[in-house]
């Protein structure tokens, strides 16, 4: 099985969407939100293969939708490697470097 490992901006695209949710939502609805992507981190540790190819984004990247946010990583030895994680209206070609995280 591997293992999910976070990039520094996919850590502050979290942030971004926690505070977004603490805002519009409230805290408590807005950790439930960002509790929610561990379902997706945990499905992509058991099946790193399934997402999307994006090779027009890049060698190896792949993309998952979870909600209405896209995450963008790459599937490298035993890592998956989330690189970014972007509300579906976002582009995805700015900032998105997986082999220099």
């Amino acid at each position: 099985m591997a293992r999910v490992v976070r990039t520094a901006a996919a850590d502050r695209d979290l942030l971004a969407i926690a505070d977004y949710g603490a805002e519009r939502w409230g805290v408590d609805a807005a950790i439930d939100f960002i509790r929610g992507f561990e379902t997706t981190f945990t499905l992509l540790e058991a099946h790193p293969d399934i997402g999307r190819e994006r090779s027009e984004l890049g060698e190896d990247i792949r993309s998952w939708l979870d909600r209405t946010y896209v995450l963008y990583y790459a599937y490298i030895g035993d890592e998956v490697l989330i690189g970014r994680t972007l509300h579906g209206a976002a582009d995805p070609s700015a900032g998105l470097d997986l082999r220099n995280p």
